[in-house]
């Protein structure tokens, strides 16, 4: 994990996830892009009027149909 590459991470063979590394010390425009992305998708959420909670069960149930469809 130390190498710096991304490792695809599986489950019974299947890609499941990524560990994707950062560096050690973030660089400024990367958490200002981070920033920007967070106050996007607050804007997105409040303009569909959405709780972050409702949100949240909103994915959640989306992930869990799409495991049972396989």
């Amino acid at each position: 994990m130390d190498a710096g590459k991304p490792v695809a991470i599986t489950k019974h063979g299947r890609t499941v996830g990524f560990y994707i590394p950062v560096r050690r010390k973030p660089e400024t425009a990367d958490l200002e892009a981070l920033e920007e992305a967070g106050r996007v998708l607050d804007a997105m959420i409040a303009q569909k009027g959405v709780s972050e909670d409702e949100a949240v069960e909103e994915f959640k149930r989306l992930r869990s149909d799409k495991r049972r469809r396989g």
